[in-house]
C-alpha cells in the first residue's frame, strides 16, 4: 500500500496550497522548545482554504501539534485539511508520555492530512501513514524531510547515528590556543562573546566537559538569566551537566555540583573505584554517578559515553565545552557534528590547542569543517569572532542552509521556492 506523494504533475493551485500552508505549518514550529529530546513540530487546520488552527509542541510530555491542532479545530475537523510537519506518531510503548496521534486522527476523521516529512525514528518511519491510509484518511506526503531536517538537525542525527548530535564549542587565541601551558583559559574571549557561547548551551539542553576544566575554572555550567540567551519559549531554561571524572578526583563542594534540582549533574567515572566513602558523598549531594568503561589504560570510552546518552540523556544533542584534551579526543575519533570556535585578537605564543590531537601528515589531509560560517560579535559589543562548521556535507548541507535561513526568519519566503 503506498502513500500518494504530491509531485509537479498535479495543478499549481493545488501544489501552491500545499506549499503555503506547509510553510506556515514550520513557522508554528519555530515556536517549540530548543534542546529537547522531542522534535519541533507544527502543525494547522484548514477549511475552505482558511486557517482555522495551528499549533505547536511544546517539548516532551505536552500534547503533540496536531492532537492540539484537531482539538482547537473541534467539530469543523471532518471537513477540512490537516497539515502536520511530521508524520503523526503511532508507536504504543510503556516509556511513551501521550498517547498516539494516529489513533486521535482517524476518530477524528479530517478530509485529508497532509505530512511533510517521514519521522527517522525506526519506531515510526512511515507506519502512521500506511495506518491512515488503511482506515480511509486521504494521506499526502510532500517530501519536504530536508526542511524538517533544518529545524530538528540534532533529533535527525539521534535517530540516523544512534548518539546525540556532538558540538564541540571552544574559545582561542588568534594563533589557536584555548589554555595556557598552566591549563588556564580565564578569560580567552571578553563577556559579551562568553554570553554568546553560553546561547549554545540552552539550544543543546547538556554540556560535557572534563576534569580539569572544573577543577582550573570551577565553572557553574548553567543558563544564566542576562538578558543575552534566547527566548525562553524557543530554548531551555535548565542545562543536564556532566562531568568526566574517570577516577573522581573532584572534590563534591565545587560550583557544576551545586544546586541539583535545577541543573542536575552527571559524573561518568571508570569502575575500578574503590573508596566507598567519596561514592557516598556525590551521591549524598544529589550527583547520578555513571560507570562508563575505559578505552584504553586512562581514557573512559567516548563511544560507550554517547551510547549512554542515547539511551538515558532527555536531549538529541550534547555540548562539548572543554577542555582541549577533551575537545581535541572528540575531532581525533570523529564523534562530532558541529563545531563552535570563539576567536579572540590575542597572541599566547604557547599553550593547549584542542587541534594537537589531530596530527595530519600532510596539508591535503588537514581537517576542512563543511559550510564554514565566520561571524564577527560586534553587534553584541565584543572584538571577538565566531566560527562554525559541520564534520559531515552531505548530511548538514540542507540543514545548515535552512538554519542559517530561518534564524532570519525567513522561512515564509523560502519555502515559495522550494
Amino acid at each position: 500500500m503506498r502513500i500518494r506523494k504530491v509531485t509537479n504533475k498535479q495543478s499549481g493551485h493545488y501544489r501552491e496550497r500545499d506549499r503555503h500552508f506547509i510553510s506556515s505549518a514550520f513557522t508554528e514550529a519555530l515556536k517549540g522548545p530548543v534542546g529537547n529530546i522531542n522534535p519541533r513540530v507544527g502543525a494547522l487546520v484548514t477549511r475552505n482554504e482558511t486557517i482555522i488552527s495551528q499549533q505547536y509542541h511544546a517539548g516532551a510530555g505536552s500534547p503533540h501539534a496536531e492532537a492540539l491542532a484537531i482539538a482547537e479545530a473541534g467539530a469543523a475537523i471532518r471537513h477540512s485539511t490537516l497539515y502536520i510537519t511530521l508524520e503523526p506518531c503511532h508507536w504504543e510503548g510503556h516509556e511513551k508520555r501521550t498517547p498516539p496521534c494516529s489513533r486521535m486522527i482517524i476518530a477524528a476523521r479530517p478530509a485529508r492530512v497532509v505530512i511533510a516529512a517521514i519521522d527517522p525514528n525506526p519506531r515510526e518511519r512511515g507506519r502512521s501513514l500506511q495506518i491512515l491510509k488503511k482506515n480511509g484518511i486521504v494521506v499526502d506526503y510532500l517530501n519536504m524531510d530536508h526542511l524538517f531536517a533544518a529545524q530538528n538537525e540534532e533529533y535527525v542525527c539521534r535517530m540516523r547515528n544512534g548518539r546525540p548530535f556532538v558540538h564541540l564549542k571552544w574559545a582561542q587565541t588568534l594563533d589557536g590556543y584555548s589554555a595556557d601551558s598552566h591549563n588556564n583559559s580565564q578569560w580567552i574571549t571578553d563577556a559579551p562573546a562568553r554570553a554568546v557561547a553560553r546561547r549554545l548551551r540552552a539550544q543543546c539542553g547538556a554540556v560535557l566537559v572534563g576534569r580539569l576544566t572544573v577543577q582550573q575554572d570551577n565553572p557553574q555550567l548553567t543558563v544564566r538569566n542576562d538578558g543575552t540567551t534566547a527566548s525562553p519559549v524557543t530554548s531551555s531554561s535548565t542545562v543536564t551537566r556532566m562531568v568526566l571524572d574517570s577516577a573522581l578526583r573532584l572534590a563534591p563542594h565545587l560550583r557544576v555540583f551545586k544546586n541539583q534540582r535545577a541543573n542536575p549533574t552527571i559524573v561518568f567515572h571508570a569502575a575500578d573505584i574503590s573508596s566507598e566513602r567519596l561514592l557516598r558523598s556525590y551521591q549524598h549531594s544529589g550527583v547520578q554517578l555513571v560507570t562508563i568503561p575505559r578505552e584504553r589504560v586512562r581514557a573512559l570510552s567516548l563511544s560507550a559515553l554517547m551510547q549512554w546518552c542515547h539511551e538515558h540523556l532527555e536531549s538529541n544533542s550534547v555540548l562539548v565545552e572543554g577542555g582541549a584534551q577533551l575537545c581535541g579526543s572528540f575531532l581525533k575519533q570523529e564523534l562530532w557534528d558541529k563545531i563552535s570556535i570563539f576567536i579572540a585578537p590575542t597572541l599566547l605564543g604557547q599553550g593547549l590547542s584542542a587541534s594537537t590531537a589531530l596530527h595530519p601528515r600532510t596539508i591535503q589531509r588537514a581537517l576542512r569543517p563543511q559550510l564554514p560560517c565566520w561571524e564577527t560579535l560586534a553587534s553584541h559589543h565584543s572584538e571577538a569572532l565566531q566560527f562554525s562548521g559541520y564534520r559531515n556535507i552531505r548530511q548538514s548541507f540542507h540543514i545548515a542552509l535552512e538554519r542559517y535561513r530561518s534564524a532570519l526568519n525567513t522561512l515564509q519566503g523560502l519555502m515559495k521556492d522550494v
